[in-house]
């Protein structure tokens, strides 16, 4: 049987605490990191990107972001509304017993 001293002992405990601490540490950064990927990478000052000049795209619409309507059709929609919402603001006056126009400075 070895005999192991005190000091033996504690090294080997703190070596085995120092490991446990280090394998939760090295768990947590693996959840935790690849959420926020982008800002630790932003922070470092990593570029990423990806080369997709082998990917064949024959066949698919890659304008993702296309208008179903042209400048002109906005333009045309714009005037029609701005036409309508003027006539339906359109207040007509009575003017019953010659009140209009009002005199600078009366009260109503």
């Amino acid at each position: 049987m070895a005999n192991f001293t005190r000091r033996d002992v504690v090294a080997t405990a703190g070596l085995g605490i120092v490991g446990v601490a280090g394998a939760a540490a090295a768990t947590a950064a693996n959840t935790i990191l690849p959420n926020y990927s982008q800002v630790i990478n932003s922070y470092l000052g990593v570029e990423q990107g990806w080369d997709n000049s082998g990917v064949n795209a024959d066949g698919l619409d890659l304008e993702y972001n296309k208008a179903d309507y042209s400048r002109e059709d906005l333009a045309a929609y714009e005037q029609s509304l701005d036409e309508q919402i003027a006539a339906e603001g359109v207040v007509l006056l009575e003017n019953r017993d010659a009140s209009l126009p009002v005199e600078a400075g009366a009260t109503l």
